[in-house]
């Protein structure tokens, strides 16, 4: 994979991000693109790729007991103005990656 395949992501999780419905499921349909992501072969800048690896990290935190997988755990205890902050990262993200193009 390359750049390209990280920004296609990028940008399908901003369009994401503004289509209509809640925060937490626009934070969702994002996530699903942007997961995809291997920073290690697609981010070839050291700064954006850790920064995508913690925002990740971030979204999956909540990990106990069985049941649903940790980014929707984490989503359910998220407020919608933590939502919204991990969508500015997205968004801030996206165009750091987008400069290096």
């Amino acid at each position: 994979m390359t750049l390209s395949y990280a920004l296609e992501k990028y940008w399908t999780g901003i369009h994401s991000l503004a289509a209509d419905g809640s925060m937490k499921s626009r934070l969702t349909n994002a996530w699903l693109s942007v997961m995809r992501v291997n920073p290690e072969e697609d981010i070839p800048d050291q700064d954006i790729r850790r920064e995508h690896a913690h925002l990740m990290r971030e979204l999956t935190k909540v990990q106990d007991g069985p049941g649903e997988g940790t980014f929707q755990k984490t989503l359910n205890r998220m407020t919608d103005e933590q939502a919204e902050q991990y969508g500015a990262q997205l968004v801030s993200l996206c165009y750091r990656l987008a400069e290096l193009e």
